[in-house]
């Protein structure tokens, strides 16, 4: 009975706007390209989540260097080696934080929108703070790294980074001691959440119109 009312709610209540969105693909013949390509076009049209690796989430990022040559350009370089280390340890397990925490931390939201974002994520460089924490814009969104470190202090640089993602994953603002700014901000999540809801499409409707072609 209850497996009766589950079909007809999820899959019949639904067959007369399936069966109209059918009908306008056939109007450009498009339908019997899907029926005959249904992986192909599955793949293209509903998405899925790809499990988020530290190269992923590397290239992800449009790192904003400063002018090759600089001093803060070599800092930078020295810097971004660091921000790489740290990927490879959150994705091999040696540190508190995931490779989604991070992503969450810097754009509210925890996985790679199918469409993309609206603005490509950022990597900047605080260079005029003496900040030894992450902060991030999460409506740009822009990830800022910290560069107050000596180049053989990566373990203070990935135990900073862990205790300012974990501690700023909520909305507002995260209090961390002996910082001239008390609070890092963390952006408006609710704004950057609602995006990103907005370019999912919907897998679960998407999947009922390619089961419905196959018939």
């Amino acid at each position: 009975m209850s497996g009766n009312a589950v079909k007809y709610y999820l899959i019949h209540r639904v067959m007369p706007a399936l069966e109209e969105f059918k009908e306008g693909l056939n109007t450009l013949r498009l339908l019997d390209k899907l029926r005959g390509f249904i992986p192909e076009f599955k793949d293209l049209m509903c998405s899925s989540v790809s499990k988020l690796t530290a190269d992923t989430l590397s290239s992800l990022f449009i790192v904003q260097l400063s002018e090759t040559g600089s001093n803060k350009r070599n800092i930078e370089a020295k810097i971004l080696s660091f921000w790489k280390d740290y990927l490879l340890d959150c994705e091999e397990g040696e540190s508190e934080v995931q490779l989604k925490d991070i992503l969450c931390f810097a754009t509210a939201t925890e996985q790679i929108p199918p469409l993309g974002f609206q603005s490509s994520p950022e990597l900047q460089f605080l260079h005029d703070e003496e900040f030894l924490w992450p902060k991030a814009n999460t409506c740009a969104p822009i990830l800022y790294l910290p560069v107050s470190y000596k180049d053989n202090e990566y373990d203070k640089f990935k135990s900073n980074m862990d205790y300012g993602i974990l501690n700023g994953m909520e909305f507002g603002q995260v209090n961390i001691p002996g910082a001239q700014d008390e609070n890092a901000q963390h952006g408006d999540l609710d704004e950057n959440v609602d995006t990103a809801k907005t370019k999912n499409n919907h897998p679960f409707v998407l999947n009922l119109i390619f089961i419905n072609f196959e018939k």
